[in-house]
């Protein structure tokens, strides 16, 4: 199952769990994880946790050089004079 699907199968059974009793969220906690592929614990935490918003989460950018060039020069050269 893709991520995707799974996104979409999550906003549509999540206000459904959230009203339903008792019984009915343990046969909606099972079908999901049966589904999903989840955890039951994880699925339980996603589902009692924040409401799905409506948009997709960007990803991370990529982080940049900690070290500028001059830094790098440095520690190559004890690097090699510690052997």
């Amino acid at each position: 199952m893709s991520r995707r699907s799974k996104r979409e199968y999550f906003e549509r059974i999540y206000w459904r769990y959230r009203k339903a009793g008792k019984r009915e969220k343990t046969r909606i906690l099972d079908e999901f994880c049966r589904v999903c592929g989840y955890n039951r614990k994880y699925a339980i935490r996603k589902l009692n946790g924040p409401p799905p918003n409506d948009q997709i989460p960007k990803p991370r950018k990529p982080r940049g050089c900690t070290y500028a060039n001059q830094v790098i020069s440095i520690l190559e050269a004890v690097w090699e004079v510690a052997g």
